[in-house]
């Protein structure tokens, strides 16, 4: 690809690249942006075009959304869809839409994804730091939460905007949100080095910290823990 053409590809994840607190930072998979409403001209991108003509009949005969219908009438035969208004560059927790468990992760790197993954950005004056909100999220008793008070299907949760949204996050002292954020960046650096180091020690640190911080009582924690 010339230089114009790398600025241009995006890296390519999917759910299973996202792990609890650490998500896969290589890929071998990659996302043409081109921003369609610019009319960009495919010729400036030769082996970009040389690759999406070997599936032109496909995508010239394929479906159109209303949202491309424009595009496709411009001679635009190789955009493929429309993309979401979303920072997928800057520092963001992501989510598998679906999964067995809880599993959330920070990242701060560029990660584009399509709709099985759901991403939480900070927005000005959010009430909480991604790091707290993670830890969080991650535990035990959120867990326990989604799965009784979410969606699932079967066994599984479903990591959507609803419940997302809706799972309640406790204020917290300052001293106990500091104690989680170390936790979870001592989690993250560990995980950055090695992703299949051992961090189950400091994790049910969090989740002890987070009964703390819902003022569960003794029994409370048995039923989470017995979850």
């Amino acid at each position: 690809p010339t230089q114009e053409e790398h600025k241009i590809l995006k890296p390519w994840f999917k759910g299973s690249d996202i792990n609890r607190y650490y998500a896969s930072v290589q890929t071998t998979e990659f996302l043409i942006d081109f921003n369609y409403t610019s009319r960009p001209d495919i010729n400036k991108f030769p082996s970009i075009k040389s690759h999406l003509y070997k599936f032109k009949i496909l995508l010239e005969n394929r479906p159109k959304p209303g949202t491309l219908i424009s595009a496709f009438s411009r001679g635009m035969w190789w955009v493929l869809t429309t993309s979401r208004k979303q920072n997928f560059d800057g520092p963001k927790i992501v989510v598998p839409y679906r999964n067995a468990t809880n599993i959330f992760a920070y990242n701060d790197f560029p990660f584009y994804a399509a709709t099985d993954v759901y991403f939480i950005t900070k927005i000005d004056n959010a009430k909480f730091e991604p790091f707290y909100l993670l830890g969080i999220l991650n535990s035990k008793l959120i867990y326990t939460w989604l799965y009784h008070r979410g969606k699932r299907k079967g066994q599984m949760l479903e990591l959507l905007t609803s419940p997302l949204s809706e799972i309640p996050i406790a204020t917290g002292t300052p001293d106990q949100k500091q104690a989680i954020e170390k936790l979870v960046r001592e989690i993250i650096a560990t995980k950055t080095a090695d992703p299949q180091a051992d961090t189950s020690a400091e994790e049910s640190k969090i989740d002890h910290l987070v009964y703390a911080l819902y003022n569960l009582t003794p029994e409370e924690i048995t039923i989470v823990e017995g979850s």
